[in-house]
Protein backbone atom coordinates (compact mmCIF):
# COMPACT_ATOMS: atom_id res chain seq x y z
CA UNK A 1 0.00 0.00 0.00
CA UNK A 2 1.57 3.45 -1.27
CA UNK A 3 1.04 6.17 1.09
CA UNK A 4 0.99 9.91 0.30
CA UNK A 5 2.16 13.51 2.34
CA UNK A 6 0.86 16.56 1.28
CA UNK A 7 1.40 19.80 2.93
CA UNK A 8 -1.71 22.14 2.88
CA UNK A 9 -2.42 25.09 5.40
CA UNK A 10 -0.11 23.98 7.60
CA UNK A 11 -1.19 20.59 7.67
CA UNK A 12 0.16 17.10 7.29
CA UNK A 13 -2.58 15.05 5.50
CA UNK A 14 -1.94 11.79 4.54
CA UNK A 15 -4.31 9.17 2.10
CA UNK A 16 -4.00 6.15 0.81
CA UNK A 17 -4.53 5.06 -2.51
CA UNK A 18 -7.46 2.11 -3.26
CA UNK A 19 -6.16 -1.17 -4.02
CA UNK A 20 -6.98 -2.83 -7.25
CA UNK A 21 -8.99 -6.23 -6.22
CA UNK A 22 -7.36 -9.23 -6.99
CA UNK A 23 -10.53 -10.22 -9.49
CA UNK A 24 -10.59 -6.82 -10.93
CA UNK A 25 -10.14 -8.44 -14.37
CA UNK A 26 -11.48 -11.69 -15.89
CA UNK A 27 -7.87 -12.95 -15.75
CA UNK A 28 -8.03 -13.35 -11.77
CA UNK A 29 -12.03 -14.70 -11.63
CA UNK A 30 -12.38 -16.00 -8.49
CA UNK A 31 -13.30 -19.95 -8.51
CA UNK A 32 -17.05 -20.17 -6.63
CA UNK A 33 -17.87 -23.92 -5.95
CA UNK A 34 -21.02 -24.94 -6.40
CA UNK A 35 -22.65 -25.64 -3.57
CA UNK A 36 -20.36 -24.54 -1.52
CA UNK A 37 -19.84 -21.67 0.47
CA UNK A 38 -20.76 -17.85 -0.50
CA UNK A 39 -17.55 -15.72 -1.34
CA UNK A 40 -17.00 -12.10 0.44
CA UNK A 41 -16.01 -9.82 -2.48
CA UNK A 42 -15.59 -5.85 -3.16
CA UNK A 43 -15.78 -3.98 -6.00
CA UNK A 44 -13.96 -0.99 -4.37
CA UNK A 45 -11.09 -0.18 -6.36
CA UNK A 46 -12.22 -2.06 -9.43
CA UNK A 47 -12.16 -0.64 -13.06
CA UNK A 48 -14.91 -1.06 -15.31
CA UNK A 49 -14.19 -3.91 -17.55
CA UNK A 50 -17.29 -3.33 -19.99
CA UNK A 51 -17.52 -0.51 -22.92
CA UNK A 52 -20.70 -0.65 -23.11
CA UNK A 53 -24.26 -1.78 -22.00
CA UNK A 54 -23.91 -5.31 -20.56
CA UNK A 55 -27.89 -6.71 -20.50
CA UNK A 56 -30.01 -4.82 -18.17
CA UNK A 57 -26.43 -3.31 -16.34
CA UNK A 58 -25.93 -0.01 -18.43
CA UNK A 59 -21.99 1.72 -18.85
CA UNK A 60 -23.37 5.16 -17.51
CA UNK A 61 -21.76 6.60 -14.10
CA UNK A 62 -18.23 8.50 -14.55
CA UNK A 63 -16.69 5.14 -13.19
CA UNK A 64 -18.84 2.81 -15.79
CA UNK A 65 -19.45 -0.33 -14.41
CA UNK A 66 -16.85 -1.25 -11.04
CA UNK A 67 -16.98 -4.57 -11.61
CA UNK A 68 -14.98 -7.86 -10.45
CA UNK A 69 -15.02 -11.93 -11.71
CA UNK A 70 -15.64 -15.16 -10.42
CA UNK A 71 -15.56 -18.49 -12.41
CA UNK A 72 -17.73 -21.89 -11.64
CA UNK A 73 -17.40 -25.14 -13.32
CA UNK A 74 -21.14 -26.24 -14.43
CA UNK A 75 -22.19 -29.38 -12.40
CA UNK A 76 -25.51 -29.46 -13.48
CA UNK A 77 -27.49 -27.54 -15.90
CA UNK A 78 -29.42 -24.97 -14.03
CA UNK A 79 -27.43 -22.84 -11.44
CA UNK A 80 -28.99 -19.79 -9.44
CA UNK A 81 -26.47 -16.90 -8.72
CA UNK A 82 -26.96 -14.72 -6.16
CA UNK A 83 -25.09 -11.26 -4.84
CA UNK A 84 -26.16 -9.92 -1.22
CA UNK A 85 -24.70 -6.63 -0.17
CA UNK A 86 -25.56 -3.88 2.38
CA UNK A 87 -23.81 -0.71 0.47
CA UNK A 88 -24.35 -1.90 -2.96
CA UNK A 89 -27.71 0.20 -4.07
CA UNK A 90 -28.04 -1.65 -7.49
CA UNK A 91 -26.25 -5.26 -7.91
CA UNK A 92 -25.52 -5.87 -11.44
CA UNK A 93 -24.62 -9.33 -12.41
CA UNK A 94 -23.56 -10.67 -16.25
CA UNK A 95 -23.00 -14.64 -17.05
CA UNK A 96 -20.94 -15.27 -20.06
CA UNK A 97 -20.02 -17.86 -22.18
CA UNK A 98 -15.71 -17.90 -22.39
CA UNK A 99 -14.05 -18.00 -25.94
CA UNK A 100 -11.55 -21.03 -26.96
CA UNK A 101 -9.26 -18.71 -24.80
CA UNK A 102 -10.77 -17.86 -21.64
CA UNK A 103 -10.13 -14.35 -21.02
CA UNK A 104 -8.69 -13.59 -23.80
CA UNK A 105 -11.09 -14.20 -26.92
CA UNK A 106 -14.37 -12.57 -27.20
CA UNK A 107 -16.81 -14.01 -25.05
CA UNK A 108 -20.68 -13.98 -24.99
CA UNK A 109 -23.36 -12.98 -22.94
CA UNK A 110 -25.58 -15.54 -21.79
CA UNK A 111 -27.58 -13.62 -19.03
CA UNK A 112 -28.34 -10.66 -16.77
CA UNK A 113 -30.21 -9.69 -13.76
CA UNK A 114 -29.93 -6.33 -11.89
CA UNK A 115 -31.49 -4.74 -8.78
CA UNK A 116 -31.46 -4.03 -5.20
CA UNK A 117 -30.25 -6.42 -2.84
CA UNK A 118 -30.51 -9.16 -2.49
CA UNK A 119 -30.57 -10.45 -5.66
CA UNK A 120 -30.85 -13.80 -7.66
CA UNK A 121 -30.90 -15.18 -11.38
CA UNK A 122 -31.65 -18.24 -12.81
CA UNK A 123 -29.37 -19.55 -15.49
CA UNK A 124 -30.53 -22.52 -17.47
CA UNK A 125 -28.53 -24.96 -20.37
CA UNK A 126 -25.09 -24.89 -19.18
CA UNK A 127 -23.11 -27.74 -19.87
CA UNK A 128 -21.78 -29.90 -17.24
CA UNK A 129 -18.07 -29.72 -16.74
CA UNK A 130 -18.08 -26.47 -19.02
CA UNK A 131 -16.28 -23.07 -16.78
CA UNK A 132 -18.38 -20.51 -16.92
CA UNK A 133 -17.82 -16.63 -15.79
CA UNK A 134 -19.61 -13.79 -14.27
CA UNK A 135 -19.44 -10.25 -13.21
CA UNK A 136 -20.69 -8.50 -10.26
CA UNK A 137 -21.18 -4.86 -10.09
CA UNK A 138 -23.32 -1.68 -9.68
CA UNK A 139 -24.08 1.21 -11.51
CA UNK A 140 -22.58 4.28 -11.38
CA UNK A 141 -19.67 5.09 -8.93
CA UNK A 142 -20.92 2.74 -5.93
CA UNK A 143 -18.84 0.93 -4.27
CA UNK A 144 -18.75 -1.55 -1.49
CA UNK A 145 -18.85 -4.96 -0.44
CA UNK A 146 -20.71 -8.34 -1.01
CA UNK A 147 -21.53 -12.31 -0.81
CA UNK A 148 -22.49 -14.25 -3.95
CA UNK A 149 -23.03 -17.61 -4.20
CA UNK A 150 -23.41 -20.67 -6.99
CA UNK A 151 -26.19 -23.22 -6.22
CA UNK A 152 -26.87 -25.64 -8.48
CA UNK A 153 -30.61 -26.53 -9.00
CA UNK A 154 -30.62 -29.40 -11.00
CA UNK A 155 -33.83 -31.39 -10.87
CA UNK A 156 -34.19 -33.63 -7.61
CA UNK A 157 -35.35 -36.25 -10.18
CA UNK A 158 -32.70 -35.69 -12.88
CA UNK A 159 -31.56 -39.14 -12.67
CA UNK A 160 -33.60 -42.62 -11.94
CA UNK A 161 -32.55 -43.09 -8.72
CA UNK A 162 -33.97 -39.78 -7.77
CA UNK A 163 -37.41 -40.49 -9.35
CA UNK A 164 -40.62 -39.14 -7.94
CA UNK A 165 -43.29 -41.83 -6.80
CA UNK A 166 -46.59 -40.90 -8.24
CA UNK A 167 -49.52 -42.60 -7.29
CA UNK A 168 -51.65 -45.01 -10.27
CA UNK A 169 -55.11 -43.62 -9.54
CA UNK A 170 -57.86 -46.26 -9.83
CA UNK A 171 -60.99 -46.39 -12.05
CA UNK A 172 -59.05 -44.47 -14.59
CA UNK A 173 -59.04 -40.90 -12.66
CA UNK A 174 -55.93 -39.59 -11.30
CA UNK A 175 -54.71 -36.50 -9.55
CA UNK A 176 -52.85 -34.69 -12.08
CA UNK A 177 -48.85 -34.15 -10.93
CA UNK A 178 -47.10 -30.97 -12.23
CA UNK A 179 -43.44 -31.94 -13.46
CA UNK A 180 -40.70 -29.75 -15.00
CA UNK A 181 -37.38 -29.87 -16.68
CA UNK A 182 -35.52 -26.85 -15.15
CA UNK A 183 -32.42 -28.08 -14.02
CA UNK A 184 -32.68 -31.42 -16.10
CA UNK A 185 -29.30 -32.66 -17.58
CA UNK A 186 -28.50 -36.10 -19.36
CA UNK A 187 -29.01 -38.99 -16.90
CA UNK A 188 -27.28 -41.33 -19.23
CA UNK A 189 -29.30 -43.72 -19.65
CA UNK A 190 -29.35 -45.41 -23.30
CA UNK A 191 -31.37 -42.33 -25.75
CA UNK A 192 -35.08 -43.80 -25.68
CA UNK A 193 -36.34 -45.15 -28.58
CA UNK A 194 -39.12 -42.83 -29.71
CA UNK A 195 -38.84 -38.43 -29.87
CA UNK A 196 -36.05 -36.47 -30.28
CA UNK A 197 -33.83 -37.38 -27.03
CA UNK A 198 -31.08 -34.49 -26.43
CA UNK A 199 -31.25 -34.58 -23.07
CA UNK A 200 -32.87 -32.98 -20.38
CA UNK A 201 -35.03 -36.04 -18.47
CA UNK A 202 -36.48 -36.25 -15.57
CA UNK A 203 -37.75 -39.11 -13.94
CA UNK A 204 -40.88 -40.40 -12.44
CA UNK A 205 -41.93 -43.94 -10.67
CA UNK A 206 -45.16 -45.87 -10.24
CA UNK A 207 -46.42 -49.02 -8.38
CA UNK A 208 -48.16 -51.32 -10.86
CA UNK A 209 -51.89 -52.35 -9.34
CA UNK A 210 -53.33 -55.55 -9.39
CA UNK A 211 -54.90 -55.42 -12.87
CA UNK A 212 -51.31 -54.90 -14.06
CA UNK A 213 -52.83 -52.08 -16.32
CA UNK A 214 -51.61 -48.10 -16.02
CA UNK A 215 -51.93 -45.56 -19.04
CA UNK A 216 -49.07 -42.94 -18.07
CA UNK A 217 -50.25 -39.81 -19.72
CA UNK A 218 -48.54 -36.33 -19.82
CA UNK A 219 -50.54 -32.89 -20.25
CA UNK A 220 -50.80 -29.66 -20.45
CA UNK A 221 -52.74 -26.89 -19.03
CA UNK A 222 -52.72 -23.19 -20.25
CA UNK A 223 -50.39 -21.79 -17.35
CA UNK A 224 -48.03 -24.87 -18.26
CA UNK A 225 -44.77 -23.64 -20.52
CA UNK A 226 -44.03 -27.05 -22.16
CA UNK A 227 -46.23 -28.70 -25.06
CA UNK A 228 -43.86 -31.24 -27.00
CA UNK A 229 -42.87 -33.76 -24.65
CA UNK A 230 -41.27 -37.45 -25.13
CA UNK A 231 -42.06 -40.37 -22.62
CA UNK A 232 -40.68 -43.96 -22.01
CA UNK A 233 -41.44 -46.32 -19.54
CA UNK A 234 -39.01 -48.80 -17.90
CA UNK A 235 -38.94 -51.98 -16.00
CA UNK A 236 -36.00 -53.25 -13.59
CA UNK A 237 -34.10 -51.14 -11.62
CA UNK A 238 -32.21 -48.19 -11.36
CA UNK A 239 -28.43 -49.36 -13.36
CA UNK A 240 -30.17 -52.26 -14.74
CA UNK A 241 -33.09 -50.65 -16.42
CA UNK A 242 -34.92 -52.34 -19.44
CA UNK A 243 -37.50 -49.93 -21.87
CA UNK A 244 -40.79 -51.35 -22.47
CA UNK A 245 -42.84 -48.65 -23.88
CA UNK A 246 -41.96 -45.36 -25.99
CA UNK A 247 -44.47 -42.84 -27.18
CA UNK A 248 -44.29 -39.52 -28.43
CA UNK A 249 -47.59 -37.96 -29.59
CA UNK A 250 -49.99 -39.96 -28.73
CA UNK A 251 -52.12 -38.02 -26.01
CA UNK A 252 -53.10 -34.78 -26.19
CA UNK A 253 -51.30 -32.21 -28.84
CA UNK A 254 -47.58 -32.94 -28.75
CA UNK A 255 -47.95 -35.12 -25.74
CA UNK A 256 -47.11 -38.38 -24.65
CA UNK A 257 -49.57 -41.12 -24.19
CA UNK A 258 -48.69 -45.20 -22.68
CA UNK A 259 -51.54 -47.27 -22.67
CA UNK A 260 -49.48 -50.40 -20.99
CA UNK A 261 -50.59 -53.65 -20.39
CA UNK A 262 -49.39 -56.98 -18.38
CA UNK A 263 -46.79 -55.60 -15.98
CA UNK A 264 -46.31 -57.19 -12.78
CA UNK A 265 -48.60 -56.25 -10.27
CA UNK A 266 -46.71 -54.87 -6.97
CA UNK A 267 -43.28 -54.18 -8.37
CA UNK A 268 -41.86 -50.46 -9.38
CA UNK A 269 -41.74 -49.13 -13.13
CA UNK A 270 -39.21 -46.05 -13.93
CA UNK A 271 -40.78 -43.44 -16.28
CA UNK A 272 -38.83 -40.96 -18.27
CA UNK A 273 -39.62 -37.23 -19.45
CA UNK A 274 -38.00 -34.96 -22.05
CA UNK A 275 -39.11 -31.85 -23.98
CA UNK A 276 -38.60 -33.14 -27.95
CA UNK A 277 -35.06 -31.17 -28.66
CA UNK A 278 -34.62 -30.13 -25.24
CA UNK A 279 -34.75 -26.97 -26.55
CA UNK A 280 -37.44 -25.08 -24.28
CA UNK A 281 -37.49 -25.48 -20.15
CA UNK A 282 -40.81 -25.17 -18.72
CA UNK A 283 -43.21 -27.61 -16.88
CA UNK A 284 -46.25 -29.62 -17.49
CA UNK A 285 -48.51 -32.05 -16.25
CA UNK A 286 -48.36 -36.05 -15.55
CA UNK A 287 -51.40 -38.54 -14.67
CA UNK A 288 -50.91 -41.88 -14.33
CA UNK A 289 -54.15 -43.83 -14.06
CA UNK A 290 -55.39 -47.82 -13.65
CA UNK A 291 -57.66 -48.14 -16.21
CA UNK A 292 -61.16 -49.36 -15.38
CA UNK A 293 -61.87 -52.97 -16.01
CA UNK A 294 -62.04 -53.69 -19.69
CA UNK A 295 -65.15 -53.37 -20.86
CA UNK A 296 -66.65 -56.77 -23.06
CA UNK A 297 -70.06 -56.35 -22.61
CA UNK A 298 -70.69 -54.32 -25.87
CA UNK A 299 -73.28 -56.61 -26.78
CA UNK A 300 -76.52 -58.22 -24.48
CA UNK A 301 -75.75 -61.25 -25.20
CA UNK A 302 -72.46 -60.47 -22.33
CA UNK A 303 -73.93 -58.09 -20.25
CA UNK A 304 -72.06 -57.82 -17.33
CA UNK A 305 -73.54 -57.60 -13.22
CA UNK A 306 -73.69 -54.21 -12.11
CA UNK A 307 -74.23 -53.83 -8.31
CA UNK A 308 -72.99 -50.36 -6.62
CA UNK A 309 -71.36 -46.90 -8.10
CA UNK A 310 -68.47 -47.34 -9.99
CA UNK A 311 -66.36 -45.98 -12.78
CA UNK A 312 -66.62 -48.05 -15.70
CA UNK A 313 -64.93 -47.93 -19.16
CA UNK A 314 -66.04 -46.76 -22.04
CA UNK A 315 -66.70 -49.07 -24.77
CA UNK A 316 -64.65 -49.57 -27.53
CA UNK A 317 -65.38 -48.17 -31.17
CA UNK A 318 -68.20 -49.80 -32.50
CA UNK A 319 -71.50 -51.18 -31.10
CA UNK A 320 -69.79 -54.88 -30.84
CA UNK A 321 -70.43 -58.14 -32.78
CA UNK A 322 -73.80 -57.92 -32.93
CA UNK A 323 -76.06 -55.01 -33.42
CA UNK A 324 -78.61 -55.13 -31.24
CA UNK A 325 -80.81 -52.48 -31.05
CA UNK A 326 -83.98 -52.97 -33.46
CA UNK A 327 -86.96 -51.30 -34.74
CA UNK A 328 -88.25 -52.91 -31.89
CA UNK A 329 -86.67 -52.32 -28.92
CA UNK A 330 -84.73 -49.00 -30.04
CA UNK A 331 -87.25 -46.27 -28.99
CA UNK A 332 -86.05 -43.00 -28.55
CA UNK A 333 -82.57 -44.44 -29.59
CA UNK A 334 -81.10 -44.23 -33.48
CA UNK A 335 -78.03 -47.11 -33.07
CA UNK A 336 -75.34 -48.32 -31.28
CA UNK A 337 -72.34 -46.17 -31.24
CA UNK A 338 -69.94 -47.10 -28.35
CA UNK A 339 -72.54 -49.54 -26.33
CA UNK A 340 -71.94 -51.14 -22.89
CA UNK A 341 -74.48 -53.60 -21.57
CA UNK A 342 -75.29 -53.88 -18.16
CA UNK A 343 -77.85 -56.03 -16.28
CA UNK A 344 -78.94 -55.46 -12.32
CA UNK A 345 -80.78 -57.59 -9.98
CA UNK A 346 -83.17 -56.00 -7.17
CA UNK A 347 -82.36 -56.86 -3.58
CA UNK A 348 -84.93 -54.90 -1.60
CA UNK A 349 -87.68 -53.28 -2.63
CA UNK A 350 -88.07 -49.56 -3.50
CA UNK A 351 -87.24 -46.73 -6.40
CA UNK A 352 -84.76 -47.21 -9.26
CA UNK A 353 -82.40 -44.31 -9.96
CA UNK A 354 -79.00 -43.59 -11.34
CA UNK A 355 -76.86 -40.78 -12.49
CA UNK A 356 -74.19 -41.15 -15.24
CA UNK A 357 -71.35 -38.51 -14.85
CA UNK A 358 -68.82 -38.81 -17.80
CA UNK A 359 -65.44 -38.32 -16.57
CA UNK A 360 -64.59 -35.90 -18.98
CA UNK A 361 -67.00 -33.85 -18.19
CA UNK A 362 -68.44 -33.49 -22.05
CA UNK A 363 -69.36 -36.81 -23.70
CA UNK A 364 -72.78 -37.33 -24.95
CA UNK A 365 -73.92 -40.20 -23.07
CA UNK A 366 -77.91 -41.96 -24.34
CA UNK A 367 -78.85 -45.16 -22.43
CA UNK A 368 -81.83 -47.03 -22.07
CA UNK A 369 -83.42 -49.25 -18.95
CA UNK A 370 -85.78 -52.89 -19.36
CA UNK A 371 -87.34 -53.98 -16.58
CA UNK A 372 -88.68 -57.38 -15.97
CA UNK A 373 -90.50 -58.10 -13.14
CA UNK A 374 -89.11 -61.23 -11.26
CA UNK A 375 -86.90 -61.98 -14.19
CA UNK A 376 -89.73 -63.36 -16.32
CA UNK A 377 -89.60 -62.29 -19.89
CA UNK A 378 -85.82 -61.29 -20.46
CA UNK A 379 -84.20 -62.46 -23.49
CA UNK A 380 -81.35 -60.99 -25.48
CA UNK A 381 -81.45 -58.63 -27.18
CA UNK A 382 -84.93 -57.35 -25.46
CA UNK A 383 -88.17 -57.80 -27.81
CA UNK A 384 -90.02 -55.11 -26.36
CA UNK A 385 -89.28 -51.57 -26.03
CA UNK A 386 -87.60 -49.96 -23.12
CA UNK A 387 -89.64 -48.59 -20.20
CA UNK A 388 -87.51 -45.54 -19.96
CA UNK A 389 -85.01 -44.06 -22.73
CA UNK A 390 -83.22 -40.86 -23.17
CA UNK A 391 -81.47 -39.62 -26.50
CA UNK A 392 -80.65 -35.83 -24.79
CA UNK A 393 -78.15 -34.31 -26.81
CA UNK A 394 -75.35 -32.16 -25.51
CA UNK A 395 -75.26 -30.12 -22.42
CA UNK A 396 -78.99 -30.46 -20.36
CA UNK A 397 -80.15 -29.69 -16.80
CA UNK A 398 -77.97 -26.83 -16.09
CA UNK A 399 -75.60 -26.75 -18.17
CA UNK A 400 -74.51 -30.68 -17.43
CA UNK A 401 -73.49 -33.72 -19.27
CA UNK A 402 -75.12 -35.76 -16.56
CA UNK A 403 -77.58 -37.98 -17.09
CA UNK A 404 -80.12 -40.79 -16.10
CA UNK A 405 -83.03 -41.51 -14.21
CA UNK A 406 -84.40 -38.49 -11.71
CA UNK A 407 -83.82 -34.86 -11.23
CA UNK A 408 -87.53 -34.64 -11.07
CA UNK A 409 -88.39 -35.69 -14.08
CA UNK A 410 -91.74 -37.03 -15.33
CA UNK A 411 -90.65 -37.97 -19.11
CA UNK A 412 -90.64 -41.86 -19.81
CA UNK A 413 -88.71 -40.82 -23.12
CA UNK A 414 -86.88 -38.41 -24.62
CA UNK A 415 -85.43 -37.24 -27.88
CA UNK A 416 -82.56 -35.06 -28.65
CA UNK A 417 -84.08 -32.29 -27.40
CA UNK A 418 -84.49 -33.54 -23.85
CA UNK A 419 -82.79 -32.44 -20.67
CA UNK A 420 -80.90 -35.63 -20.27
CA UNK A 421 -82.91 -36.89 -17.38
CA UNK A 422 -86.21 -39.36 -17.44
CA UNK A 423 -88.49 -40.29 -14.76
CA UNK A 424 -87.57 -42.78 -12.33
CA UNK A 425 -88.71 -46.17 -11.79
CA UNK A 426 -91.04 -47.17 -8.31
CA UNK A 427 -92.60 -50.32 -7.41
CA UNK A 428 -89.37 -52.67 -7.38
CA UNK A 429 -89.23 -55.93 -5.74
CA UNK A 430 -86.63 -58.55 -4.87
CA UNK A 431 -85.96 -60.79 -8.13
CA UNK A 432 -86.85 -57.77 -10.37
CA UNK A 433 -84.16 -57.96 -13.27
CA UNK A 434 -82.80 -54.31 -15.09
CA UNK A 435 -81.12 -54.05 -18.49
CA UNK A 436 -79.37 -50.95 -18.89
CA UNK A 437 -78.16 -50.09 -22.48
CA UNK A 438 -75.30 -47.03 -21.91
CA UNK A 439 -74.58 -45.51 -25.11
CA UNK A 440 -71.89 -42.71 -25.89
CA UNK A 441 -72.60 -40.84 -28.88
CA UNK A 442 -69.31 -39.73 -28.55
CA UNK A 443 -67.67 -42.15 -29.33
CA UNK A 444 -64.38 -41.16 -27.62
CA UNK A 445 -64.14 -44.32 -25.04
CA UNK A 446 -63.79 -42.09 -22.36
CA UNK A 447 -64.58 -44.09 -18.95
CA UNK A 448 -67.66 -42.59 -16.62
CA UNK A 449 -69.24 -43.07 -13.33
CA UNK A 450 -72.72 -44.54 -12.66
CA UNK A 451 -74.15 -43.57 -9.02
CA UNK A 452 -77.61 -45.26 -8.00
CA UNK A 453 -78.99 -42.79 -5.13
CA UNK A 454 -82.74 -44.73 -5.34
CA UNK A 455 -83.68 -46.48 -2.63
CA UNK A 456 -83.94 -49.81 -4.08
CA UNK A 457 -81.28 -51.95 -3.02
CA UNK A 458 -79.04 -54.03 -5.74
CA UNK A 459 -78.00 -57.37 -5.37
CA UNK A 460 -74.42 -57.76 -4.90
CA UNK A 461 -73.86 -61.50 -3.60
CA UNK A 462 -70.09 -62.20 -5.09
CA UNK A 463 -70.46 -65.46 -5.95
CA UNK A 464 -67.58 -68.05 -6.97
CA UNK A 465 -69.59 -69.02 -9.91
CA UNK A 466 -70.52 -66.72 -12.71
CA UNK A 467 -74.10 -67.52 -13.77
CA UNK A 468 -75.17 -66.79 -17.43
CA UNK A 469 -78.43 -68.29 -17.74
CA UNK A 470 -80.86 -70.47 -15.07
CA UNK A 471 -84.45 -71.50 -16.82
CA UNK A 472 -87.26 -73.95 -16.98
CA UNK A 473 -88.38 -75.85 -20.04
CA UNK A 474 -91.92 -77.69 -20.56
CA UNK A 475 -91.33 -81.24 -21.36
CA UNK A 476 -94.17 -83.58 -22.24
CA UNK A 477 -93.78 -85.67 -19.10
CA UNK A 478 -92.01 -82.99 -17.01
CA UNK A 479 -89.74 -79.69 -16.57
CA UNK A 480 -86.51 -79.59 -17.83
CA UNK A 481 -84.17 -77.21 -15.72
CA UNK A 482 -81.10 -75.76 -18.11
CA UNK A 483 -78.19 -73.17 -16.86
CA UNK A 484 -74.93 -71.92 -17.88
CA UNK A 485 -71.60 -70.53 -16.47
CA UNK A 486 -68.83 -68.44 -17.89
CA UNK A 487 -66.67 -69.66 -15.36
CA UNK A 488 -66.19 -71.71 -12.17
CA UNK A 489 -64.07 -71.61 -9.17
CA UNK A 490 -63.69 -74.30 -6.52
CA UNK A 491 -67.20 -75.57 -7.52
CA UNK A 492 -67.73 -79.02 -5.83
CA UNK A 493 -71.82 -79.22 -6.97
CA UNK A 494 -75.13 -77.47 -7.80
CA UNK A 495 -78.59 -78.64 -5.54
CA UNK A 496 -81.97 -78.13 -7.37
CA UNK A 497 -85.06 -76.96 -5.20
CA UNK A 498 -88.48 -77.24 -6.05
CA UNK A 499 -91.78 -75.52 -4.86
CA UNK A 500 -95.27 -74.95 -4.99
CA UNK A 501 -95.61 -71.76 -3.43
CA UNK A 502 -92.16 -70.04 -3.32
CA UNK A 503 -91.87 -70.62 -0.10
CA UNK A 504 -91.80 -74.46 1.17
CA UNK A 505 -88.79 -75.87 -0.84
CA UNK A 506 -87.99 -79.71 -1.28
CA UNK A 507 -84.64 -80.68 -3.10
CA UNK A 508 -85.32 -82.38 -6.10
CA UNK A 509 -81.33 -83.24 -7.24
CA UNK A 510 -77.85 -82.06 -7.37
CA UNK A 511 -75.78 -81.90 -10.40
CA UNK A 512 -71.62 -81.98 -9.83
CA UNK A 513 -70.06 -78.83 -11.14
CA UNK A 514 -66.65 -78.18 -13.01
CA UNK A 515 -64.45 -77.19 -9.89
CA UNK A 516 -62.41 -74.74 -11.48
CA UNK A 517 -62.60 -73.44 -15.09
CA UNK A 518 -62.83 -70.10 -17.02
CA UNK A 519 -64.33 -72.11 -20.01
CA UNK A 520 -68.38 -72.19 -20.80
CA UNK A 521 -70.66 -75.16 -18.97
CA UNK A 522 -73.97 -76.20 -19.91
CA UNK A 523 -75.87 -78.07 -17.24
CA UNK A 524 -79.65 -79.67 -17.21
CA UNK A 525 -82.08 -81.72 -15.40
CA UNK A 526 -85.20 -83.12 -15.23
CA UNK A 527 -88.29 -82.80 -13.02
CA UNK A 528 -90.64 -85.85 -13.60
CA UNK A 529 -94.08 -85.93 -12.14
CA UNK A 530 -95.04 -82.36 -11.76
CA UNK A 531 -98.34 -80.84 -11.38
CA UNK A 532 -100.07 -78.33 -13.34
CA UNK A 533 -100.17 -75.07 -12.29
CA UNK A 534 -96.91 -72.71 -11.14
CA UNK A 535 -93.45 -74.84 -10.24
CA UNK A 536 -90.69 -72.62 -8.97
CA UNK A 537 -87.08 -73.65 -9.06
CA UNK A 538 -84.23 -72.25 -6.71
CA UNK A 539 -80.60 -73.33 -7.77
CA UNK A 540 -78.09 -73.32 -5.26
CA UNK A 541 -74.39 -73.49 -5.32
CA UNK A 542 -71.87 -75.44 -3.09
CA UNK A 543 -67.80 -74.40 -3.12
CA UNK A 544 -65.38 -77.44 -2.25
CA UNK A 545 -64.86 -75.56 1.00
CA UNK A 546 -68.85 -76.62 2.27
CA UNK A 547 -69.56 -72.61 1.61
CA UNK A 548 -72.96 -72.16 -0.22
CA UNK A 549 -74.50 -69.60 -2.45
CA UNK A 550 -78.10 -69.06 -3.24
CA UNK A 551 -77.84 -68.13 -6.86
CA UNK A 552 -81.38 -68.35 -8.52
CA UNK A 553 -85.05 -68.53 -8.57
CA UNK A 554 -86.89 -69.65 -11.56
CA UNK A 555 -90.46 -70.49 -12.46
CA UNK A 556 -92.71 -71.90 -15.24
CA UNK A 557 -96.60 -72.28 -15.52
CA UNK A 558 -97.34 -75.35 -16.76
CA UNK A 559 -100.86 -74.38 -17.35
CA UNK A 560 -99.74 -72.38 -20.37
CA UNK A 561 -96.95 -74.29 -21.70
CA UNK A 562 -97.44 -77.79 -20.71
CA UNK A 563 -98.94 -80.37 -23.38
CA UNK A 564 -99.62 -83.98 -22.31
CA UNK A 565 -99.88 -86.82 -24.46
CA UNK A 566 -102.85 -88.23 -24.21
CA UNK A 567 -103.03 -90.73 -27.10
CA UNK A 568 -101.57 -91.69 -30.21
CA UNK A 569 -103.13 -93.38 -33.04
CA UNK A 570 -102.49 -94.64 -36.46
CA UNK A 571 -104.27 -93.68 -39.98
CA UNK A 572 -107.43 -95.83 -39.03
CA UNK A 573 -107.79 -94.86 -35.80
CA UNK A 574 -106.06 -97.76 -34.13
CA UNK A 575 -104.32 -96.66 -31.07
CA UNK A 576 -100.45 -97.72 -31.09
CA UNK A 577 -97.25 -97.48 -29.14
CA UNK A 578 -93.50 -96.93 -29.92
CA UNK A 579 -92.66 -99.65 -31.16
CA UNK A 580 -95.42 -99.28 -34.54
CA UNK A 581 -93.51 -97.82 -37.54
CA UNK A 582 -95.48 -95.36 -39.82
CA UNK A 583 -97.91 -92.64 -39.71
CA UNK A 584 -99.11 -91.32 -36.31
CA UNK A 585 -101.32 -88.72 -34.75
CA UNK A 586 -100.55 -87.63 -31.27
CA UNK A 587 -103.79 -86.49 -29.26
CA UNK A 588 -102.72 -83.90 -26.41
CA UNK A 589 -104.31 -82.60 -23.19
CA UNK A 590 -105.01 -79.36 -24.85
CA UNK A 591 -107.13 -80.85 -27.49
CA UNK A 592 -103.98 -80.04 -29.94
CA UNK A 593 -103.00 -82.93 -32.49
CA UNK A 594 -99.50 -83.53 -33.91
CA UNK A 595 -98.84 -85.49 -37.33
CA UNK A 596 -95.81 -87.12 -37.45
CA UNK A 597 -93.86 -90.33 -39.10
CA UNK A 598 -92.72 -92.59 -36.17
Amino acid sequence: MKKLSLLFLGLNLSFTSLAQPANDDCTGAQVVIPDGSCQTGTNVGANDSWTGEIGCATAGGPNGHLDVWYSFVATGGVFDITATSATLANIEVALVQPGATPCVDAFTVLSSFCGASPVTGSFSGLVVGNTYYYSVSSSGSNTGSFQTCVTNTAATNNDCSGAIPVAVGAGGICTEVTGTNIGATDSGVTTPGCSNYAGGDVWFSAVVPASGNVTFASDYAATNSLTDIGMAVYSGTCGSLTEIYCDDDSGNGLMSSISATGLTPGTTVFIRVWEYGNDVLGDFDLCFSEPPVSDSNQDCATSTGLCTSSTLAGASDGDGSVVDLNATNQDCLSTEHESSWFNLEIATAGTFEFTLSPSNGSDDYDFAVWVYPGGAGQACPPTVAPDRCSFGAGAGLNGSYDTGLGSGAVDLSEGAAGDNWVSTITGLNPGDVIVLLIDNFSSTTSPFTVDFPGTAGLDCTVLPVELLSFYAEAMVDGNRLHWKTESEMNNDYFTVEHSRDAENWRIIGTVNGAGTTSNMQRYSMDHDNILSGVNYYKLYQTDIDGSVSNVRIVSINNDEVLKVLVQTINLIGQEVDSNYKGVVIDHYSDGTTIKRLQ
